[in-house]
């Protein structure tokens, strides 16, 4: 059986690319909730986050991880710009520990 026309192949692709990008700007009623609430899902959870650890609580997301802040040493830096040596004062930082669901599906 000969090969088919290269312009019939190039219209089948060009309809198939088609027929995909039609189906991705269909979004679900859920998609569109989502995309429409995200923002406010976003402030709410870092403004959560943010007093809890300042509070020093920790934060547990199950399947997720859990957030924490520790203590991190006083050490010695370099500054990059002049190569002069410098301390970094101790100081709490935020931190996160990986759930088992969260690294399964990695």
């Amino acid at each position: 059986m000969p090969d088919p026309p290269l312009a019939l192949v190039r219209r089948a692709k060009e309809r198939r690319r088609g027929e995909q990008d039609r189906a991705n700007r269909e979004d679900s009623p859920e998609d569109r909730l989502l995309k429409g609430a995200s923002p406010e899902i976003h402030r709410t959870l870092e403004k959560v986050l943010t007093e809890a650890l300042k509070g020093g609580e920790e934060v547990q997301i199950t399947g997720f991880g859990k957030f924490y802040v520790r203590e991190q040493k006083a050490r010695e830096g370099v500054n990059p710009q002049t190569r002069e040596r410098m301390r970094i004062p101790a100081q709490r930082v935020p931190a996160f520990s990986a759930g088992q669901g969260l690294k399964e599906a990695i």
